[in-house]
């Protein structure tokens, strides 16, 4: 039975739910899995749908010091990006639309 361990991440007031698998296809592959918990529909840099799967070098998530360093350095680096400023100040906006 594979171990699955679960850790919570609050980036910018929105919860995250990140799942991570040590070898998952074979030894010294990581598996982690990305979910927007809280606010429902929330957007984040890495995904639009709420939901990311990665896999990862065992040795490598380890240097990064961890799943939760790792999710939060990539976090950080997508969202500096102009793409992601620009989807994350229209995703503030009010709109009238319907």
């Amino acid at each position: 039975k594979r171990r699955i361990i679960t850790h919570k991440l609050m980036w910018r007031d929105i919860l995250l739910i990140i799942r991570e698998q040590a070898d998952y296809l074979w030894p010294g592959q990581s598996h982690i899995e990305i979910h927007v918990a809280r606010p429902k529909r929330a957007i984040i840099p890495i995904t639009e749908t709420g939901y990311r799967s990665h896999f990862i070098g065992s040795e490598e998530l380890s240097l990064a010091g961890g799943a939760v360093a790792f999710v939060t350095a990539w976090l950080n680096r997508e969202a500096v990006s102009k793409s992601w400023q620009r989807a994350e100040f229209k995703a503030q906006q009010l709109t009238l639309d319907l």
